[in-house]
C-alpha cells in the first residue's frame, strides 16, 4: 500500500498489471460478458479491512501487537486504507465507465501475530494465528463448482468464513 512504490501500488497494479498480476483492463472482453443467464454481471467487489479502534502496541523495534483482533476492536464504517479504497474505486470507474455495480465489502481482519502464548488469560477464544492456519476464518473464498450431477453451476464468494456475498446457480 506504499504510494511511493508506484508499480506495486494497488490502483496502479489494477490498471497496468505486472509480471505476475494481469491488468483488469486487458480482460474487459472477458469481464463484460456474463456466463450466467439472467444475472447482472459484471459486478465488482472491493474487499477492504475496517479500521482498528486502537493503534498497535509499541514493542520498541518490533511493533507487533499480539492482542487478538477481537480485543483491539474495529470502527464500523471506516476502512483501514480509506484513500487506497477510494483510488481503487476511482481507477475502476475511470477505466471501465460502463460498470454500475461496485460493492464495498468491509471485513474484520484477524491478527496473524497473535499466537497461543500471547492469548489472553482465561480466554476461550482461539488465538487469531490458530484461526488463520486451521480454519477458513480471515480468508476470502471463491468457490466455483461444476461437479453437480444435475448440471448446475454454483458460484459462491465468502468473506470471514461465514459471510456469503454471492451465490448463483445456473444451468451449464
Amino acid at each position: 500500500m506504499d504510494k511511493s512504490n508506484q508499480k506495486e501500488y494497488a490502483p496502479m497494479l489494477l490498471v497496468n498489471g505486472n509480471k505476475v498480476f494481469d491488468s483488469f483492463v486487458d480482460h474487459f472482453n472477458d469481464l463484460n460478458g456474463s456466463p450466467f443467464k439472467g444475472h447482472n454481471f459484471p459486478e465488482v467487489f472491493i474487499i477492504t479491512p475496517v479500521k482498528s479502534k486502537e493503534q498497535p502496541e509499541d514493542k520498541g523495534d518490533k511493533a507487533t501487537d499480539t492482542r487478538p483482533a477481537s480485543v483491539i476492536g474495529y470502527i464500523e464504517g471506516e476502512e483501514e486504507y480509506d484513500s487506497v479504497y477510494r483510488e481503487i474505486y476511482g481507477a475502476i470507474q475511470a477505466k471501465w465507465p460502463e460498470i454500475d455495480s461496485i460493492h464495498k465489502v468491509p471485513y474484520h481482519p484477524l491478527n496473524p501475530s497473535n499466537r497461543g502464548a500471547n492469548q489472553m488469560e482465561g480466554s476461550q477464544e482461539k488465538p487469531d494465528h490458530d484461526k488463520l492456519i486451521k480454519t477458513a476464518a480471515g480468508r476470502i473464498l471463491f468457490e466455483y463448482d461444476t461437479s453437480r450431477k444435475d448440471r448446475i453451476r454454483e458460484v459462491r464468494l465468502w468473506v470471514e468464513e461465514n459471510i456469503q456475498l454471492v451465490f448463483t446457480m445456473d444451468p451449464l
